[in-house]
């Protein structure tokens, strides 16, 4: 038991880091856009192209509008992005994208009660859509976490949370730059630790790798969900 709390001690440590320094810039850890746009929920840097992109909502006519930011300078200077079209209203909550912007996520809500999910990507950095889950099994389904890593191909990236009014967790993941999203099941987990499963709160999650040893771990309240395979198996720590 201790080797495997060690095990994944290392893992999250170093998921951490790279997290950490995906929001470092050339102004120092953790320097935010400027918050004259709106309220930011969560940003991304890529060092490799310089590009930034920050999420979040604004209050317009009373309601709240999700908000997305670009620079392509390093945090220097922003600009909003239109989504209106994409998601006219709710709010974006995570930002995330695997190596050199292969791939970016922005995952946010329609709707705080009833947790609807807002997925918009883009894998060219300049047009973005909006995507449709495979939620029609998932019962009061709550996302709120996400991760990318890996190069073009060989990129991975994931959406965490639960349905079920909290009492079992979810994961949406997609191999193949965002062309199609699948569903991972639990139903074996729940079978092998359902106690656990039941009381499990996703809090953050952080990926590593790229190609077939992409690793990922989700946290959450005494318990830790990961993966060492790109998501071909997932197994629960508690």
């Amino acid at each position: 038991m201790r080797l495997i709390l060690l095990y994944f001690s290392i893992i999250m440590t170093f998921c951490v880091n790279v997290s950490i320094a995906q929001h470092v810039n050339a102004h120092g850890r953790n320097a935010l856009p400027p918050s004259g746009f709106g309220t930011i929920n969560d940003w991304y840097c890529d060092h490799t192209t310089k590009i930034c992109f920050a999420v979040g909502f604004k209050v317009v006519h009373k309601q709240e509008v999700p908000l997305l930011l670009k620079s392509v300078n390093g945090f220097y200077n922003w600009v909003q992005v239109d989504i209106s079209h994409l998601a006219p209203l709710g709010r974006l909550m995570t930002v995330n994208c695997a190596w050199s912007a292969a791939i970016c996520i922005a995952l946010g809500v329609k709707n705080t009660t009833t947790h609807e999910p807002i997925l918009l990507q883009s894998t060219d950095t300049k047009t973005w859509v909006a995507k449709v889950l495979p939620t029609e099994s998932y019962h009061d389904l709550s996302l709120n976490v996400s991760a990318c890593t890996g190069e073009a191909s060989k990129s991975f990236c994931m959406l965490a949370g639960t349905f079920n009014h909290g009492t079992s967790p979810v994961i949406m993941q997609t191999n193949n730059l965002g062309s199609a999203w699948q569903a991972y099941d639990f139903t074996y987990l729940q079978m092998q630790n359902k106690i656990a499963l039941q009381a499990i709160q996703l809090s953050s999650a952080s990926c590593a790798g790229t190609s077939d040893q992409t690793t990922c771990v989700i946290y959450g309240d005494h318990n830790i969900i990961s993966t060492n395979n790109r998501g071909k198996l997932w197994t629960l720590s508690t």
